[in-house]
């Protein structure tokens, strides 16, 4: 799909290609087709290998969420993604993940906290209109 890979900044073979365009509030690229909005990275999965199994997540084994290099991406269970994510030092949103700052099943604190003062944000905007 050339409108696809359009959107991707193709490098060297080993490289990460990195995505161009619209992304959400994740940071993960978005891409639409017939109107509805996929995952960017699960786009050029399919693509390139075809049907992602069942339940399965698409896991950036280069740990850059932007990258489309099919090389890169790999069909995971569920509980795979959720170990190779713990094993990083890192949370998704780069904050260290030391005991202080990492809830035992929940992930970050300091992201749960952004999260909860977006949410309380967002809300006061909503009551006020």
């Amino acid at each position: 799909m050339k409108r696809f890979w359009e959107k991707v900044n193709i490098t060297g073979l080993y490289s990460c290609w990195e995505w161009q365009a619209c992304t959400n509030k994740g940071g993960y690229g978005v891409f639409q087709i017939a109107g509805k909005p996929l995952s960017a990275h699960r786009v050029a999965y399919v693509l390139t290998y075809g049907r992602i199994p069942y339940l399965f997540h698409i896991h950036h084994k280069c740990h850059n969420i932007l990258c489309m290099n099919p090389l890169h991406l790999k069909a995971i269970s569920s509980s795979d993604h959720n170990t190779e994510h713990k094993k990083r030092d890192v949370c998704l949103n780069g904050h260290q993940r030391t005991p202080d700052n990492v809830y035992s099943d929940r992930g970050c604190k300091q992201c749960m906290k952004q999260r909860h003062i977006e949410r309380k944000r967002k809300t006061a905007f909503e009551d006020r209109v």
